[in-house]
């Protein structure tokens, strides 16, 4: 079994300089995703799920992951490029998930970071448009708990 993990590259230079007023600090990314992704890791609000892929276990942060899908009395993880196996229940990650997390239905938490725009769907559901053009659906039971986690913005 291999351990593996997926982590950003970062080049950090120090200086110290007494004639300074005002402590700073510069970053320069090569793009918005990288950039929002060192300030989650500074801020300290990315943190890691142990996940699975075939024989290799990896930490995986929670900023990469789009949702988590209950499948077949599986957790699944879906990123941009992977699904992982978790070794928790939604329950379980619902507890302990960052503030960006929604649980959306019975078998779905997404990742509401990376959603790209709702729209209501039949049966006075809303559908979620996810960055990566997969489509998520609230179901009713939740709706009312999204509309109050959007700051009491309606949606629908």
């Amino acid at each position: 079994m291999k351990l593996h993990f997926e982590v950003i590259n970062l080049k950090i230079h120090t200086k110290i300089d007494s004639d300074i007023e005002d402590n700073s600090v510069e970053i320069t990314a090569k793009s918005k995703d990288d950039l929002k992704q060192i300030l989650d890791i500074l801020k300290g609000i990315d943190d890691t799920i142990d996940a699975k892929q075939d024989d290799n276990l990896s930490q995986i942060r929670y900023s990469e992951i789009l949702y988590f899908e209950s499948v077949e009395k599986k957790t699944l993880a879906y990123t941009l490029k992977n699904v992982y196996e978790i070794s928790k229940w939604l329950n379980e990650i619902e507890e302990v998930m960052p503030k960006q997390f929604f649980r959306c239905s019975k078998t779905t938490i997404i990742n509401l970071a990376k959603v790209k725009s709702f729209s209501p769907s039949f049966g006075s559901k809303i559908v979620m448009n996810l960055i990566d053009g997969e489509k998520i659906y609230v179901s009713r039971k939740y709706v009312k708990s999204l509309n109050e986690k959007m700051n009491g913005g309606k949606l629908i």
